[in-house]
């Protein structure tokens, strides 16, 4: 669902403005729907993470049996509910990364959108507009995904405070290194995704 606009203002046929309009359609049913799922699968992952947390912060658990820490090789042990915290961190994590990859897809569908819009002459996504505030002259731009960072920031800081910054550095680290290694790994995929390899093969 390619298009490449010249930005001219020739006069479209109505075969050709049909095929634009059909294309506009499409694409912006997949940008909507896209945008559902991303904000459904946040809030989703996000209940979860603070689920978490409130389990893990809901008080001591000093009148637990000693026995019923839980020991992590090299680290020490854990009571499950600093455990429990770091796994709420976890999965703020995997939501913010969860947002910003599919809000990625957004945008360049969008783009696309705001393109066609300019060879049918009509105005609907170019209505969007970021959030502006003029101060003395200069526009500042407001990002929600920055509430995000600054909320998992505090989160963090929460976490590693209660639970211990060792397992919330080892946690990071594991993360970290495993996509590491997949990342490297991914060297011997395909640069294309699956499905348009498969459509291209059929079109062959």
């Amino acid at each position: 669902m390619t298009h490449q606009s010249d930005g001219s203002n020739e006069e479209l046929t109505k075969e050709r403005r049909d095929q634009l309009m059909a294309e506009h359609e499409a694409l912006a049913k997949l940008e909507q729907s896209s945008t559902e799922m991303r904000h459904q699968t946040f809030t989703a992952l996000m209940s979860i993470s603070f689920v978490l947390a409130g389990f893990a912060f809901r008080g001591p658990e000093k009148e637990l049996d000693p026995l019923s820490r839980i020991e992590i090789l090299g680290l020490g042990s854990f009571w499950p509910n600093e455990i429990a915290a770091v796994l709420g961190l976890v999965f703020y994590a995997f939501t913010v990364l969860h947002y910003w990859w599919y809000h990625r897809y957004s945008h360049i569908y969008r783009h696309q959108l705001k393109k066609l819009e300019e060879d049918l002459g009509m105005q609907v996504y170019s209505h969007r507009r970021r959030p502006t505030k003029e101060v003395a002259g200069k526009t500042m731009k407001f990002h929600f995904d920055w509430s995000l960072y600054i909320i998992g920031g505090l989160y963090t800081a929460a976490v590693g405070q209660f639970s211990g910054w060792s397992i919330v550095g080892a946690t990071a680290a594991l993360a970290l290194g495993l996509y590491g290694i997949l990342l490297v790994l991914s060297i011997r995929d395909d640069e294309e995704p699956r499905e348009t390899k498969a459509a291209m093969a059929r079109v062959d």
